[in-house]
């Protein structure tokens, strides 16, 4: 579990050490099984358009007014050196940011009730009323970073999905996640399989 805690200004995420030890240990277990299979944002995107209904709000603003949601998205990995090394040298970055209609597919995945998140160590927080509850997909296609808001169903759905590459496979705390979300959507087997 994880907990935030206040200091001064500052508000700081605190994981358990149970949650640590269990994300090493499926590193270890697995950390040898594994290759790399990143998919790229295109892949990811086609997947997507395939099974959910999207409307493309690349230049909607934020509520606050303040920023387009791609320049979110692009923030994300620019602020983050974790991304931002996965960015090729020169390369310009292609945000793009897409809602999930509220039909067909798109419905059913906003009323999923969802308990068995990868965010489970993490305290999320929750969407109040359906009129203020938009499930968000942004896409970066030169890093192939991907992030979703307000579903995380949807969010593990396209993590495993999406794979990891190299440098993701020496995180312990990624590779404990796709496990996790392989496991939910029944995926673990017939991934591990496509390694033999």
């Amino acid at each position: 579990m994880a907990v935030i805690e206040s200091q001064g200004d500052e508000e700081i995420l605190s994981i358990s050490p149970e949650a640590i030890e269990e994300w090493k240990s499926t590193f270890l277990q697995y950390k040898d099984v594994l290759k790399p299979n990143k998919k790229t944002a295109n892949e990811i995107l086609e997947y997507v358009r395939a099974k959910y209904p999207l409307t493309d709000i690349t230049d909607e603003m934020t509520l606050d007014g303040e920023h387009k949601l791609s320049e979110i998205v692009t923030l994300q990995i620019t602020e983050t050196e974790f991304y931002d090394k996965k960015v090729p040298n020169g390369a310009t970055l292609q945000p793009q940011v897409f809602v999930v209609n509220q039909i067909g597919n798109g419905k059913i995945l906003y009323e999923t009730k969802y308990e068995n998140s990868s965010f489970k160590f993490f305290p999320i927080e929750s969407y109040e009323t359906p009129e203020n509850h938009r499930i968000i997909i942004g896409l970066e296609f030169e890093s192939s970073y991907c992030m979703v808001e307000g579903s995380n169903y949807l969010s593990d759905e396209l993590f495993a999905f999406q794979g990891l590459d190299s440098d993701d496979l020496t995180n312990y705390f990624l590779v404990w996640r796709y496990i996790h979300c392989l496991k939910n959507f029944n995926l673990l087997d017939l991934t591990l399989n496509k390694y033999k």
